[in-house]
């Protein structure tokens, strides 16, 4: 469990290092990245057994966008 924890931290950084300078991951909209992506984040912290929206602020903000583009279009 330590060695996919390390993963998964690994690749949050990565995408909220990403975020904290752009509003979607590959441009001013969403893309099929973001989409995918997205399924996979919107579990509640009891689920994944840590707070993503917490430990990688830039994510929280933009699960935000996701769900208002979603809700637009």
């Amino acid at each position: 469990m330590a060695f996919l924890k390390a993963r998964i931290d690994g690749s949050l950084a990565i995408v909220n290092k990403r975020l904290a300078s752009h509003a979607y991951l590959l441009g001013d909209r969403p893309t099929i990245a973001d989409i995918s992506l997205t399924g996979y984040l919107y579990y509640p912290a009891e689920e994944f057994g840590f707070d993503i929206v917490k430990d990688y602020p830039a994510i929280g903000p933009w699960l935000d966008r996701m769900t208002a583009s979603i809700r637009t279009n």
